[in-house]
């Protein structure tokens, strides 16, 4: 904390040695820039996002075991400033992070934002939770979230989880519209070459108004 509160000084250069001082102290021990995220003193709290900037990356998995047992605030707090300056490159990150009950509602509107399909079958096995059906739905009603929607449909032939796509297409309602009538003519049409080819007639085929 004392060297933390040098950073305040009013001599320049015992500033610049504090923060060689204080990068040479935290390089194997990022828990101290971490649990000063939330500091009360602007200074610390500034040098602490520039360090993260910097370095947050390559600690990755240091970070994340400290999100998993911060405090609420702390964790989504570090969530977010992760995600505002990383985005889609801690996707990993973020997905692991909706497994964690006091990170995941935000952690699922980020990997909506950032449109990642890799999420969509962990979002999936998450809208089983009454509790966060609805906010699954309202993450994956932004526009950004479009990118995800050919993914959720393609689990439709999932026996396991085709109950709850169908509930979470019908809840999506129009955002997901255009995407689900193109999903029905490629469907159409590959049932179409397949009866032309083979013979072999699907027990169910989109009907085409055409």
């Amino acid at each position: 904390d004392i060297l933390f509160e040098k950073l305040n000084d009013s001599d320049d250069h015992v500033k610049k040695t504090t923060q060689k001082a204080i990068h040479k102290c935290v390089k194997n021990h990022i828990e101290h820039i971490l649990m000063r995220c939330t500091s009360s003193c602007p200074t610390t709290k500034h040098y602490c996002h520039m360090y993260l900037s910097k370095y947050a990356l390559i600690n990755i998995n240091k970070i994340e075991q400290f999100i998993y047992t911060a405090s609420w605030l702390d964790a989504n707090t570090l969530l977010h400033l992760l995600f505002n300056m990383f985005k889609n490159k801690i996707e990993s990150t973020l997905i692991k992070a909706t497994k964690q009950p006091f990170t995941q509602k935000n952690a699922i509107m980020m990997l909506a934002i950032i449109g990642s399909k890799r999420s969509v079958p962990h979002l999936i096995s998450l809208y089983e939770t009454p509790a966060l059906k609805r906010h699954i739905i309202e993450a994956l009603k932004m526009e950004e979230a479009t990118p995800c929607y050919p993914v959720l449909l393609s689990y439709l032939d999932n026996d396991a989880s085709a109950s709850f796509i169908q509930d979470m297409i019908i809840k999506l309602g129009q955002p997901i519209a255009p995407t689900l009538i193109q999903y029905l003519k490629f469907y159409h049409v590959a049932v179409s070459i397949l009866y032309l080819h083979t013979g072999v007639s699907l027990s169910w085929r989109p009907q085409n108004d055409s």
